[in-house]
């Protein structure tokens, strides 16, 4: 058989053995077991930010609906928010207790911002009726949500 060469054994055998394997996946383990804490403090506050906007945007959405004013009620020494009505009536939410307040998680805290209001109110066209702003801290992590009146645009910014 002219032309044909024979199989090396060395090429048969090549690629990764079980060992190498299982070593670069523990070494893969560590590192990322090293990048979760750091990562963990953002993901709290980013995860309360959305919690808090979600209901802002439901405050605006039932103010416009029924044609009344609406507030986010911000309590921020006591952790916490809830939405009531123009009468003061509380407009129950998932996760809230008997008096409608939803609470940050645990390491996560309000702080209102100098020269503002930290209740988001909406009239009946959904403008708020004064722009307001609220920080959420956890750590390193300072977000800023802040609502427009002009618009009702409510946005959140980080800052650090």
């Amino acid at each position: 058989m002219a032309g044909r060469r024979p199989v090396r054994q060395d090429r048969i055998r090549a690629g990764f053995s079980l060992v190498e394997l299982l070593i670069v996946m523990s070494i893969a383990l560590v590192l990322l077991g090293l990048a979760t804490p750091a990562l963990r403090n953002s993901d709290d506050a980013s995860a309360e930010v959305r919690r808090v906007i979600a209901d802002a945007a439901r405050t605006r959405s039932w103010a416009r609906t029924t044609w009344q004013t609406a507030t986010l009620d911000i309590d921020t020494n006591g952790r916490r928010w809830r939405i009531i009505d123009e009468a003061g009536e509380i407009l129950g939410a998932s996760n809230a207790d008997a008096n409608g307040w939803r609470t940050l998680a645990t390491g996560v805290s309000f702080q209102a911002v100098q020269g503002g209001t930290t209740d988001f109110s909406f009239e009946a066209d959904g403008r708020g009726t004064t722009d307001a702003s609220v920080q959420i801290v956890t750590g390193s992590s300072v977000w800023t949500v802040s609502l427009s009146a002009l618009t009702g645009t409510i946005t959140a910014d980080i800052t650090s």
